[in-house]
């Protein structure tokens, strides 16, 4: 798992779950607070998960996160701070999942790339979801 923090008040901006830093030991989890909770797990085999139902959870959210799960394929992100800075590219393969909790992004995909993408919602189109960054 990497973290990558604000320039301006060191909090995440972004978190990196690379399948290939996955193992046994242990599962790799967001903090608590995070809207978009994220578990990454290597399960072993014939693991039983008892039949539950989740409790219902009044939930009230203020901004958008979101996360990508690459399929397969090649995809490099720019990660822009809170105040629209660039901080870092990153390089996603097969198997990984980025979590964008605040500040922007672009992605170019290298190679045909299939991946999920999970937002919290409502969405409300294009128009009342983004605002553009100027790199």
């Amino acid at each position: 798992m990497k973290e990558i923090l604000s320039k301006v008040d060191m909090k995440p901006v972004a978190v990196l779950y690379a399948f290939a830093d996955m193992n046994e030991e242990g599962e790799s989890r967001t903090e608590p607070a995070v809207l978009m909770q994220v578990a990454a797990k290597v399960i072993p085999a014939e693991k039983i998960f008892a039949a539950h139902a989740h409790l219902p959870c009044e939930r009230a959210t203020v901004g958008t996160q979101e996360a990508w799960v690459v399929i397969r394929g090649l995809v490099e992100v720019d990660i822009y701070d809170i105040d629209d800075y660039p901080l870092e590219c990153l390089g996603l393969r097969s198997g990984d999942c980025l979590l964008l909790l605040r500040g922007g992004h672009a992605m170019r995909t290298l190679v045909p790339t299939t991946l999920y993408e999970f937002k919290t919602g409502p969405y409300n189109g294009k128009e009342k979801d983004k605002r553009m960054i100027d790199p």
